[in-house]
């Protein structure tokens, strides 16, 4: 008895032995070519090599055989579709010494899924799209003789890692946040593709960007981007897109929402949720708004003074000025400065001007103000008489001047003095103007040094000295020459002519009493002691000049 268990456990091993080293006649080997996808008619589709059978015949004496296949995939999350074995297709017939390829349309009808036994799926849902469920899938291909239904080859099997991509996801701007407005607008949006290590990413990928308006905005901008045209659209290969000057301007301080789709550029659907991001929100800037509290004081013939306040995220500030007509035709003068106040000047006595103000936030503007008015007062003539100090007006105690321009009119005590060169800063400058001794309109070259202006235009400590030697005293040519040189003073705000000229010099010479000559005008201390004057000071040269013109 133990002898012929002994000769059965050996025939056993012998059985094992011939079964496992058995030779077919038909050696079968398959390829799964990246990138893999779920859908089972991808790998039978036309042009498609995505899946491919090889069979071999290497029996010389089975010449002509004919077969068929099975085909079996097998997931490791419970899935297995295996052909049907009373499918006949077309048979195949292989010649020895001749390898045979089968891949695309070839397959297509072994992978329907009306001749395949499927487990671990719907049928009637896998029917209807195909789809597999990610999952590690062994593909496996075997040949049978067609007519007896014999397997005739080995089983030829390869794995593959079946998944959908993850769409991109958001890199900038960040998700609820505020991108600063620029003028032009410039806005760079990037993203990380999410594909780029699986072993899916063997596949040419584009990006569809589009942008909504969310309107109104507080509506959820989910429902936007399903329902609603997008503001603009636009493809790309690149993982960043600037959103610039020639796209649809964006209304600062608006929200807006950005989605991505990231599709095969195949056809192929390679991602989770069609491809397409989270939805991104951003506001694109803060609005700039207009300042408040727009009023002017300060009033003189020749000036007015206009200040604001600012509003949280204003930079800088536009004063636009006009002197008003009946049909609101005048062209508008502006001003840019980062205060919050300033002084228009050169304007004239008695007459109407309206005024507004616009903030700057960046290089972003807001509103203009409404408009606002004012008139300047009259000019105010006082007798002068040589050696008596002039009514001069008070100095108001505004803060010292920031800057000083070609055409500003300052005022030296009482007296009117237009910049014709100026340097400095921060409330001292020196440099040259042409002062006007209103009584006697008379116009004399001057210069200056270290003086202290206001914002309103005042002269509050130093001197303003008429300059020694020929030409002093300006004839009408010159002073018309000057002002031409100056381009932005209206000549006519003088209100010169040659006969008012010449009568101004005959009534100045014949008040100058006969030892006294005029040399300069000067403010003295006038912030500490507040005694402007004009100084009548004797001077040979100068006399000689009052002579020549009297001759």
């Amino acid at each position: 008895m133990k002898r012929r268990l002994n000769l059965l456990y050996i025939l056993l091993i012998f059985t094992s032995f011939r079964v496992s080293a058995q030779t077919y006649p038909v050696v079968s080997s398959t390829q799964i070519l990246p990138p893999y996808s779920v859908y089972l008619s991808d790998y039978a589709s036309a042009g498609s090599d995505k899946f491919i059978v090889n069979l071999f015949l290497q029996d010389q004496n089975q010449n002509g055989l004919q077969v068929k296949l099975k085909i079996t995939i097998t997931g490791d999350n419970g899935v297995k579709l295996e052909t049907k074995p009373e499918y006949m297709p077309p048979p195949i017939t292989l010649y020895a010494g001749t390898p045979e390829i089968i891949s695309g349309p070839l397959l297509q009808q072994y992978l329907e899924p009306a001749n395949l036994n499927i487990t671990g799926l719907n049928p009637s849902q896998f029917a209807r799209d195909k789809k597999l469920p990610e999952g590690i899938y062994t593909f496996k291909a075997e040949a049978v003789e067609y007519r007896r239904n014999k397997l005739v080859s080995n089983s030829g099997t390869t794995a593959a890692w079946l998944i959908l991509n993850d769409p991109p996801i958001w890199n900038l701007p960040r998700h609820n946040s505020t991108v600063t407005a620029s003028n032009p607008q410039n806005i760079f949006f990037s993203w990380l593709p999410m594909h780029t290590g699986s072993p899916n990413s063997a596949f040419t990928t584009e990006y569809e960007f589009s942008l909504y308006d969310i309107i109104p905005q507080d509506r959820d901008p989910e429902e936007i981007v399903r329902i609603t045209a997008p503001l603009y659209q636009s493809s790309t290969a690149s993982t960043s897109l600037v959103y610039g000057p020639a796209e649809p301007p964006l209304e600062v301080g608006r929200k807006y929402a950005v989605r991505l789709r990231a599709y095969d550029t195949e056809g192929r659907d390679m991602f989770k949720n069609d491809g397409y991001s989270t939805v991104l929100v951003f506001t694109y800037g803060q609005e700039c708004i207009t300042p408040v509290g727009i009023n002017h004081d300060n009033l003189t013939p020749h000036s007015a003074d206009v200040h604001w306040t600012s509003i949280p995220g204003n930079t800088e500030f536009k004063l636009y000025y006009r002197e008003k007509d009946q049909n609101g035709t005048n062209p508008w003068y502006e001003g840019t400065t980062s205060q919050t106040n300033a002084v228009i000047t050169q304007l004239k006595p008695e007459h109407d001007y309206q005024y507004l103000v616009r903030a700057l936030c960046g290089s972003i503007e807001s509103e203009p103000s409404e408009i606002y008015e004012f008139t300047t007062p009259a000019k105010i003539t006082d007798t002068l008489q040589c050696g008596n100090n002039p009514n001069v007006p008070e100095i108001d105690g505004s803060p010292p001047l920031q800057e000083l321009f070609i055409g500003d009119v300052i005022n030296v005590g009482g007296f009117e003095g237009i910049i014709t060169q100026a340097r400095g800063g921060n409330g001292v400058f020196s440099g040259k103007c042409i002062m006007r001794l209103t009584n006697f309109n008379i116009l004399l070259k001057s210069h200056f040094d270290d003086i202290h202006i206001n914002q309103s235009y005042q002269v509050t400590e130093g001197h303003v000295i008429a300059d020694r030697g020929p030409g002093i005293m300006i004839n009408l040519d010159d002073i018309i020459a000057d002002l031409d040189s100056l381009g932005n003073i209206p000549i006519d705000s003088i209100n010169l002519n040659p006969n008012d000229y010449i009568n101004s010099l005959d009534s100045l010479v014949n008040n100058l009493p006969t030892d006294t000559s005029l040399i300069s005008y000067e403010m003295e201390e006038v912030l500490v002691s507040n005694s402007n004057k004009l100084d009548l000071i004797d001077n040979e040269e100068l006399q000689d000049q009052i002579e020549e013109l009297q001759a």
